[in-house]
């Protein structure tokens, strides 16, 4: 999450400059669509936080485990076909 959060600061940054600098907006409808931005830059990730939570493998450790025999699988099957037989 630190990551999103990084990346939503540093665009939130930039648009505030872009938008204060030149006076293109007040400052209370500054704040109303810097909210508006945050509230849509947080929406996926909140989504994917769901998802992840809802996941019955549960977080980080046990997804890695997953993609690995995952991979594994797809490995044992190009070398020896679907049913084991080459």
């Amino acid at each position: 999450m630190r990551a999103e959060a990084c990346m939503i600061a540093r665009k939130l940054t930039v648009e505030s400059d872009r938008m204060l600098t030149r006076n293109l907006i007040s400052a209370e409808a500054a704040r109303t669509w810097l909210s508006h931005l945050i509230t849509e830059a947080l929406a996926p990730i909140r989504r994917l936080d769901r998802v992840t939570r809802l996941d019955p493998l549960g977080r980080a450790a046990s997804d890695i485990r997953a993609d690995r025999a995952t991979a594994t699988a797809w490995r044992l099957m190009a070398g020896h076909g679907p049913r084991g037989r080459s």
